[in-house]
């Protein structure tokens, strides 16, 4: 028996050491060098290349745009923008698009225009190189013989490009409810594909999907119940067709993008679903075959803004807020809807190590390593960029099956909590152990337990992030969770 217990031990220190291995902070933005990021990572030979919303070495507190090497080393601000009274851009949104060794992204404001037009923070779209010379502001949405913006302005999403040429979406439009667009990549011209119409869709998020001769994407608004929608139109400006609306039930207003799979779209809304905290969702690309794969419920994470990365039949991304710590967390999912995993749950200054808070933006997957930013927490409160192994969680998680179910709560807690357990009729009478550790992977505490409510009082607890483990007296793993002592 003392065998059983030893090779627990020590598998579930091993389990320990993976998961803060897993998870490892490569860099801390602090403001100066840009803060608060509110997107994704753009990988090219092994090195990043991102912005922030705002911060920036500037007084303008723009946002930046930034690369780092793929182990957390030789982090570069490349640009800083400086605003309109520049002729810059500001706030820039969405994720950067790697064209040769080129950089090309969109701005949501900070341009002033050159016609004499009023609409002075339409946004612009520019370029870099990837070596961090050459910036360029290359259009202005605000340059337009009329003033409402009509091709577009502020645009929220991300450039898509194929065949020297860029796909997009913005606000604005001669019903100021969004317009589709397309450019060129030196920025001479654009031309408006279609314009939203606020009764049936408006107000289009994230970026477009691209298959063949095919553009995919989400409105957050419109629809038949108002709720957002999923579209597509082609290429050249015709066919454009609502897949589906969002109604609440189904979904409820879309913020990221869909993932393409074969002949399947990969979705999440930010809220609706049974519980309101937003879903996961996959329809055929002809509109048939809705699909509801996971609800958010909270505890398993609430309110995702990103995309969905796959990996073989496996989907990865992260939620803005909810999970254990109510700071969002990164989880995965079959494709199917079966095996949903919170991975990975984030955590503020209350963990001995912060690892961030609210990510906004989805994963970038790199070899078996995620990798991806939050916008908050770390070390000065501006947000982190961060890596995750998922080659280690697959095979960790593997190894155990829950046999009963167990929760702590509160969480947080001051060291004083209470476990609830329960077992099912074929472990009853058996005397179950619990097991907690530390973040360094320390025994802390171990004791006999019953069902139901039991009492636990750490001695002396150093605030920060703890993980338990409920076993039966034969070893069987019945339960495990984390929680934080504040």
């Amino acid at each position: 028996m003392k065998k059983v217990y030893l090779y627990i031990t020590v598998l579930f220190i091993l389990l320990t050491a993976v998961v803060n291995a897993q998870f490892n902070n490569l860099h801390n933005f602090n403001d100066t060098a840009g803060s608060f990021p509110v997107s994704s990572l753009t990988e090219g030979g092994g090195v990043f290349y991102g912005i922030t919303g705002t911060g920036g070495d500037t007084a303008c507190n723009c946002g930046c745009i930034f690369s780092i090497n793929a182990s957390g080393s030789g982090f570069k601000d490349m640009h800083n923008f400086l605003g309109s009274a520049h002729l810059d851009g500001s706030s820039p949104v969405g994720n950067l698009a790697l064209v040769g060794n080129r950089l090309y992204g969109l701005t949501g404001n900070g341009q002033m225009t050159t016609n004499g037009n009023s609409c002075t923070t339409c946004g612009t779209m520019f370029a870099i190189n990837t070596d961090g010379s050459g910036y360029s502001a290359l259009y202005n949405f605000g340059d337009v013989p009329v003033t409402d913006c009509a091709t577009g302005c502020q645009p929220s999403g991300s450039l898509t490009y194929s065949d020297t040429v860029f796909y997009g979406m913005a606000n604005g439009g001669p019903s100021n409810d969004g317009v589709i667009f397309v450019m060129d990549t030196g920025g001479a011209w654009i031309d408006t594909l279609m314009s939203f119409n606020g009764a049936t869709r408006s107000m289009p998020t994230g970026a477009l999907t691209l298959s063949g001769n095919v553009l995919y994407g989400m409105t957050s608004k419109g629809g038949s119940d108002n709720q957002g929608c999923v579209f597509k139109i082609n290429t050249n400006g015709t066919g454009f067709d609502t897949l589906m609306s969002f109604n609440g039930p189904n979904g409820s207003k879309p913020i990221g993008s869909l993932t393409l799979s074969g002949n399947v779209l990969y979705g999440m809304t930010e809220f609706g679903g049974s519980y309101a905290s937003g879903r996961i969702f996959s329809i055929n690309t002809n509109g048939t075959g809705y699909a509801d794969l996971f609800d958010f419920n909270d505890t398993l994470g609430a309110n995702p803004v990103g995309d969905l990365t796959l990996a073989g039949n496996v989907l990865y991304g992260m939620t803005d807020g909810g999970g254990a710590l109510s700071y969002g967390d990164i989880f995965s999912i079959n494709t199917n809807g079966n095996n949903f995993n919170d991975l990975f749950d984030f955590c503020n200054s209350s963990c001995n190590d912060s690892t961030g808070i609210n990510p906004y933006g989805d994963l970038t997957l790199f070899g078996n390593t995620l990798y991806g930013m939050a916008y908050g927490g770390g070390l000065y409160n501006s947000g982190v960029i961060f890596k995750f192994d998922t080659g280690t969680t697959t095979s960790i998680r593997q190894l155990s099956a829950v046999t009963g179910s167990a929760s702590v709560y509160p969480n947080p807690n001051n060291g004083n909590l209470i476990l609830s357990l329960s077992l099912p009729t074929a472990v009853t009478g058996t005397q179950p152990q619990i097991e907690i550790y530390n973040v360094l992977g320390e025994l802390v505490y171990h004791a006999n337990i019953a069902t139901g409510n039991s009492q636990i009082s750490l001695s002396n607890p150093v605030p920060g992030f703890y993980l338990y483990r409920i076993m039966s007296y034969d070893g069987k793993l019945i339960g495990e969770g984390k929680f934080v002592v504040e």
